[in-house]
């Protein structure tokens, strides 16, 4: 039986493999790093693609809304207030 997909295989001569699927032993048990290792953080990494294509995108909203709008901080250190401006581009 193949360990990796449980079909039942086929030696030159036309003979069945015989063994039973408790003796033949899936991937992830012959090697035990094999799949573990990326199935252990493979949530955190779509989460983490997810992330990081959502910034992607507001990156390139702020780089398209630059070009019809100009923002500005103006900060006043004497009297502690700071203004926030918008105005067409």
């Amino acid at each position: 039986m193949c360990p990796l997909c449980g079909l039942k295989m086929i030696d030159a001569q036309g003979n069945i493999d015989a063994r039973s699927a408790a003796q033949s032993r899936p991937m992830s048990e012959t090697n035990p790093t094999s799949g573990t290792a990326r199935r252990k953080y493979r949530k955190l990494r779509i989460a983490f693609s997810a992330t990081c294509g959502i910034i992607c995108l507001l990156l390139i909203a702020l780089w398209v809304r630059s070009y019809y709008r100009v923002d500005s901080l103006e900060v006043m250190p004497d009297s502690g207030m700071f203004s926030i401006r918008t105005a067409h581009g």
